[in-house]
C-alpha cells in the first residue's frame, strides 16, 4: 500500500508525538525528518511503504540515521535494525548468524532477479534457500541448518521477506528496493572475489532497465566504484544517453569521488540536460547528482549565470532550487537581476526553497532591486520562509513605489506574525492602494492586538468596501469592547457586505453593549445583515433580545437564524413562539399553484420547501436546546404533524433530549408512513435505550426500508435485553445487513445539504443544475421544461438549458441535445456536445461525429473531446479523420480522445500526427502513443522521414516505448544514433 505524502506527514507527526518521552535530543523532530524527506525524493519513494516508514522513523529517532544520506546507508541500517531490533520474537541473534542471513538473502535476491521475479512461490523460495545452504558459499553458522526453519525465520520473524497477502502462498521482499539492494550486495561480493567475472556480470545487465536501480546501489556499495563507472561509460550508448543516465545515478551514490571519469560523466550529462532541460527523466537525474556532486551543481550555476537561452537559465534555477544546496545561493542571488522575468521569478522561488540565512539575505537585498516584479517575488518568498530577520525590510517595503510589492509585503508580515510589524501595518491602512489596505486590515486582525483598534475603527470609514469589510472582521477577531460603537455604526454602511460583517463581528465580541444595535439591525433592509444580527444575538445570549428574535420568526429570510438564536439563549419564554413556528407554513408554499407548473415555478417552489424544512429543523433544534416540559410536549405533538419533515425533526430532537415521556410517541412513530420519520424514531430510541421499545424495534427490523432496519437493529443491540438479543439472533440476516449500511442516510443528507449552496447564486446555470434533483423530488416536469428551454429565443438560456440536461440520462434528453447540435448559436451547440459527453451514451456518437464538421472551431473541439469521453470504438474513424482538421485545437483534442479510447486502430494516424506542425498536437499524440503504442509504432517513428525523433515531446515518447519493449530483443534496441541515420 503506497502512502501519499500528506499521509506520511501525519504518520511521522503521530510517531514523534508518541515517542516524545523517549527522545532526549531536541534536534530530532518530526518537522526535520519531513523536511529531509521532501529534499530527498529517492528516499521518500522508499517511505511509500508503511512498515519502512516506521523503520525510518525508528532509525531517525535513535539517531542511527542522519538525513540527507546515500540510500545504501539507509538500506544497510534498515537491514541491520530489522535483524536485530525488529524481530517478532525479540530474541537476540549473534553477529555471525545475522551475517549468514544477509549472505543468504543476497544469494536468493540475485537468483530471483536474474529470473526477473519479484513474486515467488513458497516452493521456489524453499529451493532457493536450500540451494544456498548446500552451496560452497554458505557460512558455518548454517551448517546442517534446516531449510524450513531458516525460511520461517526470514519470513515470519525477520520480516524482510513477506507473504504477498496473509492467505497467499506467494512471497516477495518487503520492498522491491530491498531485493535490488541485496542483489547489488551479491554483485559486490563477486567483484571483491574476482573483479573480471564480476564486471562481466554487470555488463550482462547494462541494457536491462529493470537492473539499473541494482547497479546504482552497487556503485554506492563498492569501495572503488571507478571500474563500474568506466564499464558503463565505455559501453556504446543510445540516443537517449541511457547508460550516461545510469552512470549519473551511480555517481550520485558515490561519495567524495575524485577521478577523471567523474568529470567526464558530469560534462556529458550536463550537455544532454542542456539540450532537453524540460524532460523530467533527464532533469531528475541531474538534480539527484547535483545533491551529491558539486561539479554538476556548479555547471548549473554557470548555466544560470551565463547561458544565452532564457529557457535554459529558467530550468537551471528550477534544478538548483530542487537540489537545495547553499552553494547555489550566490548564483541564484545574481540571477535575481536577470533580464528575463521568468528567470528572476524562478531564482526567487529557488532561494525560498533553500531558505538558508544566505538565501534570506539575498531576498532581502532583492527588495531593493529596480525590477518591481522581483521585489514582489522576494517579498512573497520571505513570507514563505517566515524568518523574523526579514521583518525590518518588509516593513520598509510597505513604502515601495509599486502597489504589488506593498501587497506582498503586508501578506508576508501577516505570515511572519511579529508584533514589531503592527505600527507599519497600521500606517498601511492609509495606503493609496486599496489592495494594500485590505491586506493590512487582515494582518492586523490576525495579530489580535488592541493597539490596532483605533486605526481599524477609522478604516470602517474607508472609501473601499473591501477594506471596510476586512476592518470589521479584524475588529471582531481582536474582540475588544472599544470597537463596538464603530461596529454598531457600520451596520448603516452603504455596502451590504460590510453591514453583514459588522453584525457578525459584534457577535464575535459578545458584549451586551452591542445588543441594542443588533436588535435594530434585525430591521435592516438587507437580509444578510438581519441574518448575521440574529446569529450575533444568539452568541451574546441575552434575554433582552428575546422579543426581537421572536418577532424575527416572521421574517422569511431570517427566521431560521432567529430560531437557532432563541435556542442558544435557551429561555423558556421562547417556547410558545417556537411551538407556533413548528406549525407555520411559509406563504411561498401556500401560494404554489396546483396542477402542472413551469420550470421556474418549480425552482421557486423547491427553494421555498427547502427553506421551510430548514426553518422547522431549527425550531425543533431550539426546543431541544431549551428542553422544558412544554418544549417536549410540543415536539411530541409535532410527531403527528402533517409535514413529514417536521415529524422527522421532532423525532430527532426528542432523541437528543432523552426524556422517557417521549418513548410511547417515538414507538408509535416507528409505524409512520414516511421512512425518514421511522429512521429518526429508531435513532432516537437508540440513544434512549429503553426496554419498553423492544417489541416495536423487533417489528422495525423487518421494515421495508434498509435505513429503518439498520437503526432498529442498532437500537436493539444498544438496549441489550434478553428479548432484544433473541430478536437479533432470529433476525440476524436483517440485522447484519442493517449494521453494514449504517451511515448511508447521513451521507445522503450531507450531500443534499451541500447542494443547497447553489441557491445563493442567481445565475440560471446554477439554478438549472439545482433543478436536476427535482426528478426524484416530486418535480418530473424539470426535464420537460429544460427541453422546452432549448427553444427559447435567448441563446444564453438555451446554452444553460443544454448544459443542465447533461445531468440526465433519459432518451428524451439525448434526443433534444442531439437536435441542439444544429442550433444556430455556436455556444448552444458547444454546450450540447459537452452535455452529451457527460451523459456518455453511444447513441450520441453519430451526432457528435457529424459535429466535427461544424463551422465553429470551438464546437469541433468540444465534439472531439466528447467523443473521447464517451470512449467508444465507433468514434475512432471520425477522430482519426479529425487529425487532419485545419484547426490545431481540433487535431489536438482528437489526439487526446484517441488516447483515452485506446484502440490500436488509431496508432498509425497518431504516429503520423507526431509530424504535425503544432506542438500541442504532437504532445497529445505522443501521450496517446505512450499508452497504446507498440514495438511496431516505435519502428515507424524512427523510420518516418517527417518525424523528428529529437524533438522534445517525441524524444520522451520514444524512450518510453524503448523501455517498454526492450525485453522483446528487437534489432534496433538499443537505439543507437547510426540506427536513426540509417532508417531515415
Amino acid at each position: 500500500m503506497a502512502l501519499p505524502f500528506l499521509a506520511k506527514v501525519l504518520y511521522i507527526k503521530t510517531w514523534f508525538v508518541n515517542a516524545a518521552g523517549y527522545i532526549q535530543d531536541e534536534t530530532v523532530t518530526a518537522s526535520r525528518l519531513i523536511e529531509e524527506l521532501q529534499r530527498r525524493p529517492q528516499i521518500q519513494g522508499l517511505a511509500q511503504n508503511p512498515l519502512l516508514l516506521s523503520l525510518i522513523c525508528s532509525l531517525y529517532q535513535v539517531k542511527e540515521l542522519t538525513l540527507p544520506t546515500r540510500r545504501v546507508q539507509l538500506y544497510q541500517k534498515a537491514v541491520e535494525y530489522m535483524l536485530k531490533e525488529w524481530r517478532n520474537n525479540r530474541e537476540q541473534q549473534s553477529e555471525g548468524k545475522i551475517l549468514a542471513k544477509i549472505r543468504c538473502l543476497e544469494t536468493v535476491a540475485y537468483e530471483f532477479s536474474c529470473q526477473g521475479q519479484e513474486i515467488f512461490t513458497a516452493d521456489e523460495l524453499y529451493e532457493a534457500i536450500e540451494a544456498y545452504l548446500q552451496g560452497e558459499n554458505a557460512l558455518r553458522e548454517f551448517q546442517n541448518f534446516p531449510t524450513g526453519e531458516l525460511m520461517a525465520e526470514l519470513t515470519e520473524e525477520d520480516g524482510i521477506i513477506q507473504k504477498l497477502t496473509p492467505d497467499s502462498k506467494n512471497y516477495l521482499f518487503l520492498h522491491r528496493t530491498f531485493q535490488e539492494y541485496f542483489t547489488a550486495a551479491y554483485l559486490k561480493r563477486v567483484i571483491a572475489r574476482d573483479p573480471q567475472p564480476g564486471m562481466a556480470l554487470v555488463r550482462a545487465h547494462l541494457w536491462e532497465y529493470d537492473w539499473h536501480e541494482t547497479l546504482t546501489l552497487l556503485a554506492g556499495l563498492l569501495k572503488n566504484p571507478i571500474p563500474l563507472l568506466e564499464a558503463i561509460t565505455q559501453e556504446k550508448d543510445d540516443i537517449f544517453g541511457s547508460l550516461l543516465l545510469l552512470a549519473g545515478r551511480c555517481l550520485a551514490e558515490c561519495q567524495n569521488l575524485s577521478h577523471p571519469v567523474n568529470e567526464a560523466i558530469c560534462d556529458r550529462l550536463y550537455k544532454l540536460w542542456h539540450r532537453y532541460p524540460s524532460l523530467n527523466f533527464i532533469s531528475s537525474n541531474v538534480v539527484t547528482l547535483g545533491q551529491n556532486n558539486l561539479q554538476m551543481s556548479q555547471k548549473l550555476q554557470n548555466a544560470l549565470s551565463s547561458d544565452s537561452d532564457p529557457d535554459v537559465r529558467d530550468w537551471a534555477a528550477v534544478a538548483l532550487g530542487k537540489i537545495g544546496t547553499p552553494e547555489a545561493v550566490p548564483a541564484l542571488t545574481a540571477a535575481l537581476g536577470d533580464s528575463d522575468s521568468g528567470v528572476r521569478r524562478k531564482a526567487a522561488y529557488a532561494l525560498r526553497k533553500i531558505g538558508t540565512p544566505e538565501a534570506v539575505t539575498a531576498l532581502i537585498a532583492a527588495l531593493r532591486n529596480s525590477y518591481s516584479d522581483l521585489r514582489s517575488f522576494a517579498a512573497y518568498g520571505l513570507g514563505e520562509i517566515v524568518n523574523p530577520e526579514a521583518v525590518p525590510v518588509l516593513i520598509a517595503a510597505l513604502g515601495d513605489s509599486n502597489s504589488g510589492v506593498r501587497r506582498e509585503a503586508a501578506e508576508a508580515l501577516r505570515k511572519i506574525a511579529t508584533p514589531a510589524a503592527v505600527p507599519a501595518l497600521i500606517a498601511a491602512l492609509g495606503d493609496s492602494d486599496s489592495g494594500v489596505r485590505r491586506k493590512a486590515a487582515v494582518a492586523l486582525g490576525e495579530f489580535s492586538t488592541p493597539e490596532a483598534v483605533p486605526a481599524l475603527t477609522a478604516a470602517l470609514g474607508d472609501s473601499d468596501s473591501g477594506v471596510r469589510s476586512n476592518a470589521a472582521e479584524a475588529l471582531g477577531k481582536i474582540g475588544t469592547p472599544e470597537a463596538v460603537p464603530a461596529l454598531i455604526a457600520a451596520r448603516r454602511d452603504s455596502d451590504s457586505g460590510v453591514r453583514r460583517t459588522a453584525a457578525e463581528a459584534l457577535g464575535e465580541i459578545v458584549t451586551p453593549e452591542a445588543v441594542p444595535a443588533l436588535i435594530a439591525a434585525l430591521g435592516n433592509s438587507d437580509s444578510g445583515v438581519r441574518s448575521n444580527a440574529a446569529v450575533a444575538l444568539g452568541k451574546i445570549g441575552t434575554p433582552e433580545a428575546l422579543t426581537a428574535l421572536i418577532a424575527a420568526l416572521g421574517d422569511s429570510d431570517v427566521r431560521s437564524k432567529a430560531a437557532e438564536a432563541l435556542g442558544e439563549i435557551g429561555t423558556p419564554e421562547a417556547v410558545p413562539a417556537l411551538i407556533a413556528a413548528l406549525g407555520d407554513s411559509d406563504v411561498r408554499i401556500r401560494e404554489i399553484p396546483s396542477g402542472k407548473i413551469g420550470f421556474r415555478e418549480a425552482i421557486r417552489a423547491r427553494r421555498a420547501l427547502d427553506e421551510e424544512c430548514h426553518f422547522r429543523s431549527k425550531a425543533a433544534y431550539a426546543l431541544r436546546k431549551i428542553g422544558t416540559p412544554e418544549a417536549v410536549t410540543a415536539l411530541i405533538a409535532a410527531l403527528r404533524n402533517s409535514y413529514s419533515d417536521l415529524r422527522s425533526f421532532a423525532a430527532e430532537a426528542l432523541g437528543e433530549i432523552g426524556t422517557p415521556e417521549a418513548v410511547p410517541a417515538l414507538i408509535a412513530a416507528l409505524g409512520d408512513s414516511n421512512s425518514g420519520v421511522r429512521t429518526e424514531a429508531a435513532v432516537a430510541l437508540v440513544k434512549m435505550g429503553t426496554p419498553e421499545a423492544v417489541p416495536a424495534l423487533i417489528a422495525a427490523v423487518c421494515d421495508s426500508k434498509l435505513d429503518v432496519r439498520s437503526k432498529a437493529a442498532v437500537a436493539l443491540v444498544n438496549i441489550g435485553t434478553p428479548e432484544a438479543v433473541a430478536a437479533l439472533i432470529d433476525l440476524r440476516s436483517y440485522a447484519a445487513k442493517a449494521l453494514v449500511n449504517i451511515g448511508i442516510p447521513e451521507a445522503i443528507m450531507d450531500s443534499m445539504a451541500a447542494f443547497n449552496c447553489f441557491y445563493s447564486n442567481c445565475n440560471f446555470r446554477y439554478v438549472a443544475t439545482k433543478a436536476l434533483v427535482l426528478v426524484n423530488s416530486g418535480f418530473p416536469e424539470a426535464v420537460t421544461d429544460l427541453i422546452d428551454a432549448l427553444n427559447i429565443s435567448n441563446p444564453d438560456i438555451r446554452s444553460d438549458a443544454a448544459f443542465a440536461l447533461g445531468e440526465f440520462s433519459t432518451p428524451e434528453a439525448v434526443t433534444a441535445l442531439t437536435a441542439a447540435l444544429s442550433d444556430s448559436h455556436s455556444e448552444v451547440r458547444s454546450s450540447a456536445a459537452y452535455a452529451l459527453a457527460k451523459i456518455g451514451t453511444p447513441e450520441a456518437v453519430p451526432a457528435l461525429i457529424a459535429a466535427r464538421r461544424d463551422s465553429d472551431s470551438g464546437v469541433r473541439r468540444t465534439a472531439a473531446q466528447a467523443l473521447g469521453k464517451i470512449v467508444t470504438p465507433e468514434a475512432v474513424p471520425a477522430l482519426i479523420a479529425a487529425l487532419g482538421n485545419s484547426d490545431s485545437g481540433v487535431r489536438s483534442n482528437a489526439a487526446g480522445a484517441l488516447g483515452k479510447i485506446g484502440t490500436p486502430e488509431a496508432v498509425p494516424a497518431l504516429t503520423a500526427a507526431l509530424g504535425d506542425s503544432d506542438s500541442g498536437v504532437r504532445s497529445n499524440a505522443a501521450e496517446a502513443l505512450g499508452k497504446i503504442g507498440t514495438v511496431d509504432t516505435l519502428k515507424q517513428i524512427i523510420s518516418s522521414p517527417i518525424i523528428d525523433v529529437y524533438q522534445s515531446e517525441i524524444f520522451g515518447l520514444v524512450r518510453i516505448l524503448v523501455i517498454l519493449y526492450y525485453q522483446e530483443k528487437v534489432p534496433f534496441i538499443p537505439l543507437y544514433p547510426e540506427v536513426i541515420q540509417l532508417v531515415k
